[in-house]
């Protein structure tokens, strides 16, 4: 027996507001924010190109809204995995009328971040976006290109270890996965501070093949 095509929803349904969101530079110069719109009105990802030197380059990035939607918004009682080499946080889906949103956006819905961790056509006008329902941290870290320091929000979740342990637990080794939008690239072995946290944690392993965001195993140690 064929499955039942999934309905789409009546204009009604689509009755919660939401912000759509992008990764900007901290204060852009005109050229890259104006390159941004002319990308996102043609339909394409954006993505700001600035001839400034380096020591004049915004120093980091930050989620800012692009546009205003209209959805259909259902919360899932299972977990979505958002993070490769960590744990997931709680599920929901919004139905969008079809844009163009990309798994490097994000979504704000009653002041909560939601990271998209699938899109799929609905129909002819509709998206489907299935997000995990998270926390953005504003962190401070070395870019690895420039050396320069750099603040940029990362989601943070707990790094999954299966039954594997991999030191001996008198060493109190702490590890976390960042969660940053692609732009954000961090030296390896630098140090990082997470949030209103300032004790640093250190840039163990990138995760950078996923041309959507990047993950950063990070580590300290603390006291037994």
């Amino acid at each position: 027996m064929e499955a039942m095509a999934e309905r789409i929803p009546d204009a009604g349904e689509l009755d919660q507001k939401v912000r759509l969101l992008t990764i900007r530079a901290v204060d852009p110069c005109e050229s890259c924010e104006r390159e941004e719109l002319c990308a996102r009105e043609a339909g394409e990802s954006p993505a700001a190109i600035c001839g400034r030197p380096v020591e004049e380059l915004p120093a980091g990035w930050e989620w800012k809204e692009y546009r205003k939607a209209w959805a259909k918004v259902t919360c899932a009682n299972g977990l979505a995995i958002y993070a490769n080499s960590g744990v997931g946080g709680r599920e929901a889906e919004f139905i969008l009328r079809r844009q163009s949103f990309t798994l490097a956006d994000a979504i704000s819905w009653k002041d909560q971040f939601c990271l998209p961790t699938s899109i799929t056509t609905l129909g002819p006008g509709h998206l489907k976006v299935k997000v995990a329902l998270v926390t953005p941290r504003i962190c401070q870290g070395t870019e690895r290109e420039t050396q320069r320091k750099i603040q940029f929000p990362a989601v943070v979740t707990e790094k999954y270890q299966g039954h594997e342990q991999l030191e001996p637990m008198a060493q109190n080794a702490v590890r976390l996965v960042l969660v940053t939008p692609s732009v954000v690239k961090l030296k390896l072995g630098s140090l990082v501070t997470v949030g209103e946290d300032k004790a640093p944690w250190w840039v163990k392993i990138a995760h950078e093949m996923d041309p959507d965001k990047h993950e950063y195993e990070i580590e300290r140690t603390v006291e037994p």
